[in-house]
């Protein structure tokens, strides 16, 4: 990481195309040039509401890890319960995602690990803006796979709480709040 900070070009300053030097080859030359720097610092905090899988509720959990001795069902539904009681026995889980504008670039995170294709679709939202997206921050609630892997038999879809199409309700909301503090 800091190979690439001290890679990066000085702050307040951008390569401006300054013409062709002939060469073996024609090279192109750039020049630095100074830019203004955006002071800009914006932080929200949003709530999406993601629907979660028909789940039983904590107490059923419980009860099915009680009527068990096979220590690999035992884990995976004490894992359970503990997500279960973290959702509560709703529907749905108001799901909490912090936005930052800083400068110019802007920052999102949350408490899951949200497939790498929201990154990719929020940079294509915004292509000329510097986006980062953050997993695992302050918590750790389970996967957010994209709807087309739920008829896979993978761990990060029987894992999750979180039902078809949570990811992209939660890219769709991130994109929101980024418009509104770009404003």
């Amino acid at each position: 990481m800091l190979a690439t900070l001290a890679g990066m070009e000085p702050p307040g300053e951008h390569l401006v195309y300054d013409g062709v030097r002939e060469s073996g080859a024609p090279l192109a030359v750039w020049r630095r040039e100074k830019t203004a720097l955006s002071t800009d610092l914006k932080a929200v905090r949003i709530m999406v509401d993601l629907p979660l899988k028909d789940w039983p509720s904590a107490a059923q959990l419980e009860r099915e890890f009680a009527a068990t001795s096979d220590r690999v069902t035992q884990e995976r539904l004490r894992r359970k319960i503990s997500i279960r009681r973290g959702l509560g026995d709703g529907e749905t889980f108001a799901f909490p995602v912090w936005i930052w504008k800083i400068g110019d670039a802007l920052l999102a995170a949350n408490m899951a690990e949200a497939y790498s294709q929201i990154q990719q679709q929020l940079r294509a939202a915004f292509p000329d803006t510097a986006v980062a997206y953050l997993n695992l921050a302050n918590g750790s609630i389970g996967y957010l796979p994209p709807a087309d892997l739920y008829d896979e038999d993978l761990y990060q879809v029987w894992q999750t709480p979180f039902d078809r199409g949570s990811l992209e309700r939660l890219e769709s909301a991130t994109a929101a709040a980024f418009r509104t503090v770009r404003r």
